[in-house]
């Protein structure tokens, strides 16, 4: 234990306080920062009480904003237990109780801010879907993120296959590849001749005539020449 002595003026190097007064000189009295410590933990509140203080609560059938940060879809986020929670995700567990693993918690009143345990019902992935769909929230035709964020879609050259081609599995790389580039030639030089038609060709590899027609055509195994 630290022992503090007025005539040494310096605090025992083996105490468990080491860390948070080390470099201070104490003059009979503890460290500002061993005060400042201590001031902050007793005015240290609780998540739930962290959490109501940026709701805004109002009747129980109206919507109960969220006022501190939202994500890009609109929903609120608050730092807790060391990561990020979803406001009304919070907001269920508080009111109502655990969350079963792998589920969602859905609004009725379609506001992703709204934190009233009264608008929130527990449901699956295909559960939230079909809500949305049935209530024409889900994005379809020109309202499809693809046509009004373009940018946000990788095509040509900044799709993944052309940025890391190293990372695709092709030919015998792939568990469930049947031929080997010697078959592939074999293949090719055998239809172009007319030795074999395609179908003839399928049952002699042991693969189908779609596949063997790709292969012909360089839809597939493109890296053999």
């Amino acid at each position: 234990m630290r022992v503090l002595t007025q005539d040494s003026m310096t605090l025992n190097q083996n105490s468990s306080l080491a860390g948070a007064t080390s470099g201070y000189t104490v003059l009979g009295k503890p460290p500002a920062r061993l005060i400042l410590w201590s001031q902050t933990m007793a005015a240290k509140k609780t998540t739930e009480e962290r959490f109501w203080e940026k709701v805004a609560v109002r009747g129980a059938d109206e919507c109960w904003p969220w006022k501190g940060s939202h994500d890009m879809e609109g929903y609120g986020r608050m730092w807790a237990d060391r990561k990020t929670h979803k406001a009304h995700r919070l907001a269920y567990e508080l009111c109502v109780g655990p969350i079963p693993d792998d589920m969602c918690v859905c609004h009725t009143c379609d506001n992703p801010g709204c934190c009233n345990w009264h608008h929130l019902w527990i449901g699956t992935n295909a559960d939230n879907m079909q809500d949305k769909t049935v209530k024409g929230r889900a994005a379809s035709g020109v309202s499809h993120g693809r046509h009004t964020k373009p940018e946000r879609t990788a095509r040509g050259d900044r799709h993944g296959a052309r940025l890391h081609p190293e990372s695709l599995t092709r030919g015998t790389k792939c568990h469930s590849a049947v031929l080997t580039p010697d078959k592939v030639r074999a293949i090719r030089e055998s239809f172009a001749s007319g030795i074999a038609n395609q179908r003839e060709l399928g049952m002699l590899y042991g693969i189908n005539q779609s596949s063997i027609s790709k292969v012909i055509r360089g839809k597939s195994w493109k890296v053999v020449r």
